[in-house]
């Protein structure tokens, strides 16, 4: 006789690995956050009329470490170069907290108000940077002052992170998406569409997006398309948004991303292909 084969058992190990491998992912996206927190001290404020127009400020040990693997190369100095240079908004400001913020609970609750500084210069040989207010600090920097320094948009990131901590731990409880994201033959219903509502040549996709929008276009009840930075994504979903709008003018697409300038970004697109299908009328 031959052994019997749980499929149910197996389905839900699958299920527990996958959760697995979404919880780590997460988890080390937290561990790099957390190393872009660095603990420094005032070495020099510069006033005028009783007003500090800015600070020297250099990198001291943390007092919780970041992980090892995780800790920024050439330390602060370095870590705020290259943010300057990003070309990220909201790059080249940056938040004095408090001692007691050098924590990434701390970051999800606090130090919103922390007054902001604009990089002005970095010495990489000592370890230090010049700040200057870009909103008037409440009270007066001194010299040993100690603050926790972090980037304006950390904070945000940070939510992020434990808002895709609780998708998570909700995913678990949705066994049949569970199944559409790790066995998507198994649930995937395909109705091929016989033509696109606006047809796509090959100077507006190349074949293997033009092969994506028909097959999510046909496909029931969920399509995962997964890619690095930079391979067209984007692009390609302006046209799928146009395909579907084209099709059912009063359509309704809800859009998410993790970040408001993903979704602006897209429904930019999205809105100038429009106008461009109606000016060819």
């Amino acid at each position: 006789m031959l052994p019997e084969i749980d499929r149910g058992r197996q389905r839900r190990d699958e299920h527990e690995r996958f959760l697995d491998f979404l919880r780590f992912t997460n988890q080390v996206d937290l561990l790099i956050r957390d190393a872009e927190l660095f603990r420094c001290q005032v070495t020099d404020v510069k006033e005028l009329d009783g007003v500090c127009v800015g600070v020297e400020v250099q990198e001291i040990d943390r007092e919780n470490p970041a992980f090892r693997k995780f800790r920024m190369e050439g330390g602060m100095a370095e870590f705020l170069v290259r943010e300057k240079h990003s070309g990220k908004q909201g790059s080249n400001l940056i938040h004095l907290g408090p001692p007691s913020s050098e924590s990434m609970e701390t970051q999800t609750v606090s130090g919103e108000n922390d007054p902001q500084w604009t990089v002005d210069d970095v010495d990489i040989p000592r370890e230090t940077a010049w700040l200057i207010p870009h909103q008037e600090p409440a009270k007066m920097p001194r010299i040993g002052d100690v603050h926790v320094l972090r980037t304006s948009g950390l904070r945000g990131q940070v939510s992020l992170i434990r808002r895709r901590k609780d998708a998570i731990a909700k995913l678990a409880t949705h066994s049949y998406l569970l199944d559409s994201l790790t066995a998507p033959g198994q649930v995937l219903m395909n109705s091929e569409i016989p033509r696109l509502p606006v047809p796509l040549g090959k100077d507006t996709v190349d074949k293997s997006k033009l092969t994506q929008i028909k097959t999510i276009l046909g496909a029931r009840p969920i399509y995962t398309v997964q890619g690095p930075p930079g391979t067209g994504k984007t692009h390609m979903v302006s046209w799928l948004l146009r395909e579907i709008l084209e099709e059912d003018p009063v359509a309704q697409v809800l859009i998410t991303a993790q970040a408001h300038h993903a979704v602006d970004v897209l429904r930019s697109n999205a809105v100038q292909l429009r106008h461009q299908c109606w000016s060819a009328r």
